[in-house]
């Protein structure tokens, strides 16, 4: 408006300006709420300490931070496992083999085992690819394998690849062939005795067996070349003795090597003689029991053969001989060569303990006493009787 002069001024400066409220009143003016409640805590605080006003607006202190427990120990602090907020499901009682498409219960099927330790029940490359898992998951196959497939897998087996090649259904498996703890667990009786049979055919064309020599016996064994006494092989049924090297009869009293030097047009050809020769000049001798040439290169007498597993003294060994066309080898003054066989040391009789003459009674010290030299170290003379000076003081 023209002619009209207004004045203002801020609320801030009539605060400082107008202490009281009959200032404000006098002005026509309301004295704001907070600058009077202001006003009279600082006019308070000037009437009590006679300083200067506290600030009315305080800024808020922020909250400390928690700080962090120090860890004295050293170790790495362990991080407490939160609890699942819904319980596990409980493991399937049932399971379906990929081989038979047939749901059966878990016990039908081989349980995992994640150790070669703990695997008893397959081999453990096998466990990947047959065993069923407790939570119910495939496993790298896709499916577990029932025990009764697993059998009935090793019995077609018999036909096809032979009972020394059984072994896992998996054809990219490399456990190789299963050993007999684990067939028997898995194949069904009937067929278990064709794999028995099969199993014995395969050992007996690969053992070191003889046939009794005797016409009416035709006994066939198992030779043991560790036992004493070989090659003196005596026949189970009929008792008849054989050389199991030689092939022939017991030749008693005479060495391997000394029959077939006399016999050596029927037994020895002329690619051993050449052999023998040069083993002859090596100076190589004959292990004990099995006759097998070994030739020394060197350190102490006690010999040790990897064949049959005899100790013997080098120094005794009968040598290797050379076969002549003009003589045989002598036989040997020493028989050495000779151990008591098994049979002939179950048939000996004992040997009784060894008698000592009986004690004649009286003194032991008399002469007619066979002990009485030796019992003579421990006569003593009489002991004296004890006097007053030995008596013990009271």
């Amino acid at each position: 408006m023209s002619g009209s002069r207004v004045t203002a001024t801020c609320s801030e400066c009539l605060g400082q300006t107008l202490r009281d409220d009959e200032a404000w009143t006098g002005l026509g003016l309301r004295a704001d709420q907070n600058t009077q409640e202001g006003d009279q805590s600082a006019g308070i605080a000037d009437n009590q300490d006679g300083g200067e006003a506290p600030d009315i607006n305080p800024t808020v202190a922020e909250p400390t931070r928690k700080r962090k427990r120090r860890n004295p120990t050293g170790y790495p602090p362990t991080k407490r496992r939160k609890q699942p907020k819904e319980p596990k499901p409980p493991p399937p009682l049932s399971a379906t083999c990929r081989i038979c498409v047939e749901e059966k219960e878990v016990s039908e099927f081989v349980k995992n085992a994640r150790s070669r330790r703990l695997s008893t029940a397959l081999p453990f490359e096998c466990m990947a690819h047959l065993s069923h898992r407790l939570n119910g998951l495939p496993n790298k196959a896709g499916g577990a394998v029932c025990k009764s497939c697993i059998g009935n897998s090793l019995a077609a087996g018999l036909e096809s690849t032979g009972a020394e090649n059984l072994g896992c259904l998996e054809p990219d498996c490399d456990a190789g062939p299963w050993s007999y703890d684990y067939i028997n667990q898995y194949m069904p009786v009937e067929a278990l005795e064709n794999y028995h049979e099969q199993m014995f055919t395969m050992f007996m064309a690969t053992a070191s067996t003889f046939k009794c020599l005797n016409a009416t016996c035709g006994a066939v064994g198992l030779l043991e070349q560790t036992a004493p006494g070989f090659p003196n092989v005596v026949c189970s049924a009929c008792s008849h003795r054989h050389c199991a090297l030689c092939g022939v009869d017991w030749h008693e009293g005479i060495s391997c090597q000394a029959y077939r030097a006399k016999n050596h047009k029927e037994l020895i050809t002329a690619e051993e003689k050449a052999a023998l020769r040069m083993l002859s000049k090596m100076g190589a001798k004959r292990c004990p029991r099995c006759q097998l040439a070994i030739h020394k290169d060197g350190g102490c007498n006690s010999m040790y053969c990897i064949n049959c597993k005899r100790y013997f003294d080098w120094n005794t060994a009968e040598p290797v001989l050379g076969v002549s066309k003009k003589a045989a080898p002598l036989k040997q003054q020493l028989d050495y060569w000779q151990e008591v066989c098994e049979a002939d040391a179950l048939a000996a009789p004992p040997v009784p303990p060894p008698v000592h003459p009986p004690v004649p009674a009286g003194n032991l010290f008399d002469a007619g006493n066979p002990f009485a030299a030796e019992l003579d170290v421990f006569r003593n003379e009489a002991m004296p009787l004890p006097d007053e000076d030995d008596a013990d003081p009271l």
